[in-house]
């Protein structure tokens, strides 16, 4: 029988940790499916086994709920130590939430580049070990402390990344002093501190400027006089 899996995250990856009670006659497989995929064979028992523990290890591909499935499987059982030939089955599943919450800042690199990709790790500290290593959820909170206008830092999103981000004027009426910079924008920011707005890989707005904004006004005009 399985015993108690255990199941802990770390960065970039999920650890599933186990073990058999007991193990019969013959050969006792043990299958793990990760996230809905097929089955896959990760290790194997006899009763003469030292131990029968066995570690998985999962690479998270992006921050999000993780399951499992662990099947084992025994080629035949035994009755008053004689194999019946008959086989058993045990199946344990379960659902690894993951939040990542952790406080990532964009530092440079080995090399002391300060410009790089968005995804890679070697670009952000965090606070938090349990984590993906860059921002990938929106759980997770992200500065730029080191990056001035004298300091200028160029930051590449993957590749078909369609990405959706504002950008605030720090000088705005409503963020001064900025002695607390989540205060600010939970209390004081309002729409006039928007610099640049992004959805889905399109500008909207850039240096406070939406593109055809006088036209976007008119028709705005043309449909409420239809309203009324």
């Amino acid at each position: 029988a399985l015993s108690t899996l255990a199941v802990t995250s770390s960065q970039n990856a999920v650890m599933l940790k186990g073990s058999l009670l007991t193990v019969g006659a013959g050969v006792t497989d043990v299958y793990v499916a990760w996230n809905g995929g097929a089955y896959e064979k990760v290790a194997s028992f006899t009763g003469e086994s030292e131990s029968t523990e066995f570690v998985l290890s999962y690479t998270i591909a992006e921050w999000k709920n993780v399951s499992w499935k662990v099947l084992c499987s025994n080629e035949c059982v035994t009755v008053a130590g004689e194999p019946t030939g008959e086989f058993w089955t045990e199946l344990r599943q379960g659902t690894q939430v993951l939040t990542d919450t952790a406080t990532y800042t964009w530092k440079p690199d080995a090399d002391g580049n300060w410009s790089g990709d968005w995804s890679d790790p070697a670009h952000w500290d965090s606070n938090k070990d349990v984590c993906l290593g860059y921002p990938n959820s929106a759980s997770a909170a992200v500065t730029f402390a080191n990056c001035t206008a004298a300091n200028p830092v160029t930051v590449r999103l993957d590749a078909g990344a369609a990405a959706d981000f504002l950008i605030l004027d720090p000088d705005a009426v409503p963020l001064v002093p900025g002695f607390n910079r989540t205060s600010d924008l939970v209390y004081a920011a309002d729409p006039s501190c928007l610099d640049t707005v992004v959805c889905a890989g399109r500008v909207l707005m850039e240096g406070g400027v939406v593109p055809g904004e006088e036209e976007i006004v008119a028709a705005a005009r043309q449909a409420a006089r239809l309203l009324v």
